[in-house]
């Protein structure tokens, strides 16, 4: 008797997984009192309707610099964060850029797992619903996004997590009717996808942070799509590799790109972007607009600490108006120490000065001024957590024209990086040098 009732059980959750995966299909209810809604077309994609109008996210991820965004023909920003969200949608508005709004979660953990503290789920929920109440109105609201990189368990993984997802969820939904909610994975994990799929239907789109796997979107979502028709999504960060793409010294410090290298590929991985046929898709956003460390202070970031913006700024503009300039402005060729390139993971006595060249091209454009700085690396990082600036070693480079300059290694034994930065017309150009510094006899 055990055994048949085991086999019934058995069957039951195959019918259920079955329907949900290959039956299921969100359709259109009443919209027409909704500001924003997700339309399934008779086509089989999807479209994001605000205010009556059909909407395609065109924008950035980041924080600040919303009067260039909305300069360029942005037309969306998303925020990480709620603190002072109030201001930044009424900023928004006023420049005519819509908000995804991130309602921060803690990433799910195997080994330390927050959500089975019944407590701290409750007090979530609280305030998911004070912040969704308090915001619910404002017009510059597009969705929410529930979590980013939110780290979803596999179909059978945990409940925890999973409920509480769902309840954080049917909460917005309760509270607010007229705007979608998303969640956002880092690329198109298909574990974690059909994950959502199958445990959370009620979300209502999906937003894929997709930097080198852009290349293979549309093979993924056609993988997907054999066993369940996929979401509707968008990307909610795109952009050129990031720390875990690159080459690494031999201490394992990643080679970051030049702002030249960064750009070169921003363009190409945009014209894939374009190329794509999926009628799914409902806009994409670049990632980082602002300034923030992310294994260094550079990496990510599309303006510089005091506001200035890259050369990438220029160039996001003449890709979303077919401007795009045959001039790069700034073009950093290659910065050596010692004669040697930074894929060498060159080691250094502490101590002795040493010969900087940066070499480059301007253009029609003429270089202003040519900044140097170094730094500690950034030795303890962790992905996903939030990091500190390393510390800065002042008075180590001493410039001797716009091209060359002598660099006094520090005496402390460890990992550092050298930066470049070339101002032009207000805009800058970087490029930086990981090395080690050892008393090697």
């Amino acid at each position: 008797m055990k055994k048949n009732g085991l086999s019934i059980l058995l069957i039951l959750v195959i019918i259920s997984f079955s329907y949900k995966y290959f039956f299921y299909e969100k359709k259109n209810g009443n919209r027409d009192h909704q500001t924003v809604y997700i339309k399934y077309e008779d086509n089989g994609g999807y479209q994001l309707i605000r205010n009556n109008s059909p909407f395609i996210i065109k924008g950035a991820s980041g924080n600040k610099n919303l009067e260039e965004l909305a300069a360029i023909g942005g037309n969306t920003i998303r925020v990480y964060d709620t603190v002072n969200l109030g201001d930044f949608l009424d900023k928004a508005h006023r420049l005519n850029l819509a908000v995804i709004v991130d309602i921060p979660i803690p990433r799910y953990h195997k080994s330390y797992n927050i959500y089975q503290n019944k407590e701290y789920c409750s007090n979530l929920k609280k305030e998911v619903k004070k912040l969704v109440i308090r915001h619910k109105d404002h017009p510059a609201l597009l969705l929410w996004n529930l979590g980013n990189e939110v780290e979803y368990p596999f179909i059978f993984g945990n409940r925890d997590f999973i409920d509480t997802f769902n309840d954080l969820i049917k909460i917005i939904h309760t509270e607010d009717t007229n705007h979608p909610v998303s969640t956002t994975i880092p690329s198109v994990t298909k574990k974690q996808v059909l994950s959502i799929m199958f445990n959370s239907p009620d979300l209502d789109l999906i937003g894929f942070n997709i930097f080198v796997a852009i290349k293979r979107l549309d093979k993924d979502l056609d993988q997907i799509s054999l066993i369940k028709k996929p979401l509707p999504y968008y990307i909610s960060e795109w952009g050129y590799d990031g720390p875990w793409a690159t080459k690494n010294t031999a201490w394992d410090a990643p080679i970051e790109q030049s702002s030249n290298e960064k750009t070169e590929q921003l363009i190409s991985r945009y014209r894939l972007l374009q190329q794509k046929t999926d009628n799914r898709c409902l806009g994409s956003l670049i990632f980082y607009w602002g300034s923030k460390q992310e294994r260094t202070h550079t990496w990510f970031s599309i303006f510089s600490e005091e506001g200035h913006p890259s050369e990438m700024v220029s160039t996001i503009s003449g890709l979303w108006n077919d401007t795009l300039s045959s001039n790069p402005g700034i073009n950093i060729k290659q910065l050596t120490i010692a004669d040697k390139e930074s894929s060498e993971s060159l080691i250094l006595k502490p101590g002795i000065p040493e010969e900087i060249a940066l070499s480059y091209t301007t253009g029609l454009n003429k270089i202003d001024s040519v900044k140097w700085e170094l730094y500690r690396e950034g030795w303890y990082y962790k992905r996903w957590d939030i990091e500190e600036k390393p510390l800065k070693i002042d008075g180590s480079v001493i410039i001797k024209d716009a091209s060359s300059a002598i660099l006094r290694t520090p005496l402390k034994e460890g990992p550092y990086r050298l930066f470049a930065y070339l101002y032009s017309n207000n805009c800058f150009a970087t490029i930086n040098y990981p090395f080690y510094v050892a008393d090697i006899k």
